[in-house]
């Protein structure tokens, strides 16, 4: 019998789950008694992707065995994936009420509720693991993850450091602390504390994956290099990588990375997303090339796979128009804010993907008493807060990165915050809305050359689907900017590139500051970005984007022919 246990364990710490689960089953014909073959029976059919057969044999071991953790975390693990959420919180509050000092007990509830999304519930039973032994780091570091999950980056900053002190040599705890540190906009700190999980955990992807970002967003074009070639050469077909540095690189590095392209395509383990995302890594570098056709040819490839993997929910996208129009006509008044007026101003620059935010951002946020918080994101937090605009609000300020003294204002460039501008200005009354205004066959030649991330850009593979969110764009725009009066305005992206200098000045008058020269020079702005053209948001401002849709006119007739012309009167 025993020689049979070490032989299914054998093969279960081998991964093979299949003839584990088989070997054991046979085991627990022949050995009834034995609680152990149950166990490894329903761990190696959960682990084979066979929950539904597995509970049967984790509920019997736990049974026979009931003090064996392993068993219980695999046995809520399977209840979980059943969506049995109900039998496993019970059984876990069996557990605690019988052994409410077990640290291991209150962090597998806090494991499962955080996976569950309950972050309260999930909350609490870290902090009573961290009562029950203030000097476990494991306990401390589910404190600071929970934290993360509900944006309390400050505090879950304080305790990942505290993980990172206890645990010096815990490439994790490292990661970690660098996530929150970037979310706090301690950039510096952020680069070494990936460093070092890096230097702790070189083959790691996903730690030297985000060195390398951050490398990139702050302009290290060539550390950041090396990191993504680095990750390439131990995982080949990385998608993220590679379109990162196919991003970055330079005109006479990108024979090399079609290549690397090239050689990832080959891979059939690729994903229809993956696929297509290096599909466009692909078509980008052929465009870097000055292969334009080619280009384009490889772009819509690329576009017809993503677009029948991640198709875009129409239906979906006009119900939450029409619940936005609903909710502000319910609340006709709502806009004057129940919370009291900040003495630093809230800048929302919102506007479509590929519009032009990024640049405006940079240009208000090159002011000296102006800070930039990127894509700061409060209509993720609307759910959590929405019968509360006064708390929502002290929530969000309570997120901020700690601010330089004397700050006037601070600008969140969130793009799709033009669908919830009124729920916004209900909790900020100082909050100032500028909507970035570009050609939308611009902004649809442009988009069709990216993949975003979320389900709401979607319609970014098809021409098409893309004059579906730009008309609701313009209905959500022209909705809230007759709800906002003065508290909203409109500013052409060609302005901002023609006569950067006339077009800050509109904008700094606008914000109530005064303006300042740098505003026109956002190359210039040291800050930390995030878009899916670093590369060209760190040149100088140029001209050379207007109008180049106009030289394939077969592309963007779909886009043309769907266009509201009610929505665009003024396009010619």
């Amino acid at each position: 019998m025993q020689a049979q246990l070490q032989a299914i364990f054998a093969k279960l710490k081998a991964g093979d789950f299949v003839s584990a689960a088989k070997q054991a089953r046979q085991s627990v014909k022949k050995y009834p008694k034995e609680p152990a073959f149950r166990k490894f029976a329903g761990v190696a059919l959960r682990l084979s992707g066979r929950p539904k057969e597995a509970l049967k044999f984790l509920a019997e071991a736990n049974k026979a065995t009931p003090g064996d953790l392993e068993i219980r975390q695999h046995l809520i693990g399977t209840l979980v994936s059943l969506d049995q959420t109900e039998k496993a919180n019970s059984l876990l509050s069996k557990w605690l009420d019988a052994s409410p000092t077990d640290v291991q007990l209150s962090l597998l509830a806090a494991g499962t509720q955080l996976e569950l999304g309950s972050l309260e519930a999930a909350l609490g039973n870290a902090q009573r693991a961290i009562a029950i032994a203030p000097e476990n780091t494991q306990a401390r570091s589910f404190l600071a993850l929970i934290l993360f999950e509900m944006r309390n980056f400050r505090e879950a900053c304080a305790e990942f450091e505290k993980v990172t002190l206890a645990a010096p040599m815990n490439a994790e705890a490292h990661g970690n602390y660098g996530s929150a540190l970037n979310e706090l906009h301690r950039f510096e700190d952020a680069t070494a504390a990936f460093g070092k999980a890096v230097k702790l955990a070189p083959e790691n992807v996903d730690y030297r994956y985000s060195l390398a970002l951050l490398q990139s967003q702050l302009a290290q074009f060539e550390a950041a290099k090396r990191n993504f070639q680095r990750i390439i050469k131990t995982t080949p077909a990385h998608d993220d990588s590679i379109s990162s540095l196919v991003e970055i690189s330079s005109e006479d590095e990108i024979p090399s990375l079609r290549l690397v392209c090239e050689k990832a395509l080959k891979d059939k383990n690729l994903s229809e997303e993956q696929r297509a995302a290096i599909e466009l890594s692909l078509a980008k570098a052929l465009l870097k090339q000055g292969k334009t056709d080619a280009a384009l040819e490889q772009f819509q490839v690329s576009n017809v796979r993503r677009a029948r993997a991640l198709p875009y929910d129409r239906k979906r996208a006009d119900a939450d128009f029409k619940a936005a129009l609903n909710w502000s006509e319910k609340n006709p008044t709502s806009f004057e804010s129940h919370a009291q007026a900040s003495s630093i101003t809230k800048i929302f620059v919102i506007g479509m993907p590929r519009s032009g935010t990024t640049l405006a951002e940079l240009m208000i946020s090159n002011h000296s008493r102006v800070q930039g918080l990127g894509e700061f994101g409060i209509n993720t937090r609307f759910d959590d807060f929405e019968a509360d605009p006064i708390a929502l609000a002290s929530h969000y300020v309570n997120e901020m990165p700690d601010l330089p003294a004397g700050t006037q204002a601070v600008v969140d460039k969130t793009p799709g915050q033009y669908e919830t501008a009124g729920k916004i200005a209900e909790c900020f009354p100082e909050a100032r809305f500028i909507n970035i205004c570009r050609d939308p066959r611009e902004i649809a030649f442009s988009m069709w050359q990216r993949h975003l991330s979320g389900w709401r850009t979607y319609y970014t593979s098809d021409m098409r689907w893309i004059a579906h969110a730009l008309n609701n764009y313009r209905k959500y725009t022209q909705l809230w900017e007759t709800q906002l009066g003065q508290r909203f305005v409109s500013i052409k992206y060609a302005d901002l590139v023609k006569d950067p200098e006339a077009a800050t000045r509109h904008l700094a008058s606008f914000c109530d500051l005064e303006w300042e020269p740098a505003m026109a020079r956002p190359e210039t702005n040291p800050q930390s970005v995030a878009t899916a053209s670093i590369s060209e948001v760190r040149s100088e401002i140029h001209t050379r984007s207007l109008g180049k849709w106009r030289a394939h006119a077969d592309l963007m007739r779909p886009l043309v022919d769907n266009l509201d012309p009610d929505l665009w009167p003024d396009l010619d």
